[in-house]
């Protein structure tokens, strides 16, 4: 791989580390970042709306975007269309 892509290669992998710590922070219940850190919130609240409801939503949102660029790459080889 040549240093050019390979540079595009991890900004694009920073990017989704970073977009995926935000989606952590945003939804119907505010939590910042200490909160995130030091667990704070009622009763293990914070555990239980991160391991029941964000964690999921972020990991089926990566999971969807890699099948959608699977699918775009695959749509591109097959067309032989890099356009595509």
């Amino acid at each position: 791989m040549r240093a050019g892509a390979l540079g595009r290669v991890l900004g694009l992998v920073a990017l989704l580390v970073v977009a995926c710590a935000a989606a952590f922070l945003v939804g119907g219940v505010h939590l910042s970042i200490a909160d995130l850190v030091a667990g704070r919130g009622e009763e293990g609240q914070t555990a239980r709306l991160l391991a029941s409801l964000r964690a999921p939503r972020i990991a089926l949102a990566a999971l969807v975007g890699g099948c959608l660029a699977l699918a775009g790459a695959a749509l591109q080889a097959l067309l032989k269309n890099p356009l595509a």
